[in-house]
């Protein structure tokens, strides 16, 4: 008895020896679990972080990468400038005869001040320094572009260029003068007999034009040269574009369109649905516009209707 007292009072003694020992490690073994788990979690957030950085990069390379597929090759590439344009869907004014709501670049049936300084404002090209490395990029050699001169401060690797899309813009421009030059400049009188519908015409190709311009505008850009018998830098407008291999279109348009003659034999079926064709249209031809049915809108077509873009001439 007292034998079996003594073993398990050594039994008892040496748990409660192991008891303390027990306890100690634990604090030391939760650490490690929490060392553990912080350092998962740390590489967890780390590994989001990347792959939401690369994300984000890819989706603004992608948002924008319409840019790079449509210029050969731009100096503003990965610039401000290429985070904020973005490609937006847009109703084009096509219109004919002009709409309630014109655009301001938009003449009526004569030139006005409004207009031409609408355009002058559109037109206005500008220069801004890229350096010899964009200079190569686009194509050209730097020892043949015109440099800033240093006194504009923009250091010694400057060279002068501008954005094309306003080159063409005053392209487009100038060709707009010469059509409304037919007008007197007191914006009266024709100096030919043209028709009104001509000069409806020409307003409709200028804004036509001008719309898809700048529907289509990118980052391509022009650079100087000196040429000789010059004595100020020379715009080089011979420049790398990423284009379109339009003959495919003529081909395909050849072999798939109908014949013209077949085109335009079409009649006008009854009870067609119509939709308006402009106030203008009335004022020219002098017809009058009836309401045939309340709360419906119906025009009194001019007899034959109108010709064909393609035919307006400059008859009367």
């Amino acid at each position: 008895m007292g034998y079996e007292r003594s073993i398990d009072s050594e039994e008892s003694l040496l748990q409660e020896g192991e008891v303390p020992n027990r306890w100690s490690e634990a604090p030391s073994n939760r650490r490690r679990a929490w060392a553990i788990l912080l350092i998962c979690s740390n590489i967890f957030i780390f590994a989001i972080s990347v792959v939401f950085f690369v994300k984000a990069q890819h989706l603004s390379y992608n948002r924008n990468s319409w840019l790079r597929e449509t210029s050969y090759y731009s100096p503003l590439w990965g610039t401000d400038l290429e985070k904020q344009l973005k490609k937006e869907d847009k109703l084009t004014d096509g219109s004919l005869f002009q709409t309630p709501n014109p655009s301001k670049y938009r003449n009526g049936l004569r030139p006005t001040e409004d207009v031409d300084a609408a355009w002058l404002e559109l037109e206005w090209i500008r220069t801004f320094p890229i350096t010899a490395a964009d200079v190569r990029g686009i194509g050209k050699d730097p020892e043949l572009a015109v440099k800033f001169p240093a006194s504009y401060g923009f250091g010694d690797d400057a060279y002068i260029a501008q954005l094309d899309i306003f080159h063409q813009l005053h392209c487009l421009n100038l060709l707009r003068h010469i059509a409304w030059g037919e007008f007197d400049r007191d914006g009266k009188t024709a100096k030919r007999p043209y028709s009104d519908l001509h000069w409806v015409h020409v307003a409709h190709c200028t804004e036509i034009l001008r719309e898809n311009l700048v529907c289509s505008a990118n980052l391509d850009v022009i650079t100087f040269n000196w040429k000789e018998t010059q004595d100020l830098p020379f715009a080089d407008f011979n420049i790398n574009k990423k284009c379109t291999n339009a003959d495919v279109l003529v081909e395909w348009q050849e072999k798939h369109a109908l014949a013209t003659a077949r085109a335009r034999n079409f009649t006008r079926p009854a009870g067609a649905k119509e939709v308006p064709i402009g106030d203008e249209y009335f004022r020219i031809f002098g017809v009058e516009k009836v309401d045939l049915h309340p709360g419906e809108a119906h025009e009194h077509a001019h007899k034959g209707g109108i010709r064909s873009v393609d035919q307006m001439g400059t008859g009367t």
